[in-house]
């Protein structure tokens, strides 16, 4: 008989057993040796429902990179579990291009897109030529998933050979994965990427697309864009006037392109002029910004100018509060 006072440790309960979650198990995968697991277990792991336990159980798997390891993997691309091939996929990168390349082939010719995001991750880690090439070859007409996939995994490629497979993901439906590609092309710093951003920041549809291709562009010149930019803002307007001038000012800013000791800056000055007569008040609000930020005595009379110009009280107001946050129009 039992009162329930009895000491904790002199209470048994049977039928209860510690258990490692698939989450614990998972993590302490990260801290072991690829050597550490044994292959059946790698292999039970690599098909759990567990996505942590699945990326992880590659991850060892594929950091081991024998032909053990390589069987595995070849037969859990034919899993008939999506996720399972996805996760096989993605971890590809860690075997040779020998090795490699007949597995990611067949990856790429998968019905799930899952899958053929992982390969097209696992050939822009390989980054060689012959992994560009394939990229090539398989992207033309794909969606818009396996695109970002390839805008994403090339975002910190340096090399000329990225910039033709990011061109291809210019070529997206979703204004998104268009930006995505932008991105990595403002990160690419080859001349082959000034000229696909240029072109998009000319001719894309969407105004933040060219928002970010404005953003790309002063990332990959930096100072000598600016003799670019009274053109590409004479030759805008609108929402299209607004995105340029937005993308301008945020890159300048954190890239650290100084227009008022440029060469360029009385024609920027001039084009910001007209722009701050534009009919849009998202436009003229924007020009604000940038007379405001650009610390010169020509730009504080444009802006003194406009605020005193604009009819509409509540865009004045705010007009003047940017001026005076930003120093640029005196208190009082």
């Amino acid at each position: 008989m039992t009162t329930g006072y009895e000491p904790m440790l002199m209470r048994q309960e049977r039928g209860r057993a510690w258990r490692l979650s698939p989450r614990r198990l998972a993590t302490m995968l990260t801290n072991l040796p690829p050597e550490a697991i044994s292959l059946a277990a790698a292999e039970e792991m690599l098909q759990h429902e567990n996505f942590n336990l699945r990326y992880h159980a590659a991850t060892l798997l594929s950091q081991r990179g024998d032909r053990e390891a390589r069987l595995i993997m070849e037969k859990a691309l034919v899993h008939p579990s999506a996720p399972v091939r996805a996760s096989v996929a993605r971890h590809l990168d860690g075997f040779s291009w020998f090795v490699a390349e007949p597995m990611l082939r067949q990856a790429l010719q998968d019905a799930d897109a899952r899958v053929r995001e992982g390969a097209v991750y696992a050939l822009c880690s390989f980054g060689s030529p012959a992994a560009m090439q394939l990229l090539m070859q398989v992207l033309v007409g794909e969606n818009d998933d396996v695109l970002q996939a390839a805008a994403i995994g090339l975002r910190k490629h340096t090399t000329p050979d990225a910039v033709p497979v990011l061109n291809l993901v210019l070529q997206a439906v979703d204004p998104l994965v268009r930006g995505r590609s932008l991105e990595s092309l403002g990160a690419n710093q080859t001349s082959d990427a000034a000229a696909a951003v240029r072109r998009m920041l000319l001719t894309d549809p969407d105004p933040d697309v060219q928002y970010e291709a404005m953003q790309s562009l002063v990332e990959l010149l930096e100072a000598t864009v600016l003799a670019e930019i009274p053109d590409i803002l004479h030759n805008s307007s609108g929402l299209y006037r607004h995105a340029r001038l937005r993308g301008l000012l945020h890159a300048c800013n954190y890239v650290g392109v100084n227009i008022e000791t440029s060469p360029y800056c009385t024609q920027i000055l001039e084009a910001l002029a007209d722009c701050s007569h534009d009919e849009s008040e998202m436009v003229r609000l924007q020009t604000t910004y940038l007379l405001a930020w650009i610390k010169h005595p020509r730009a504080t009379e444009l802006l003194e100018q406009a605020v005193a110009a604009e009819v509409d009280e509540v865009l004045k107001a705010q007009m003047t509060s940017i001026g005076v946050s930003l120093g640029a129009i005196a208190v009082g």
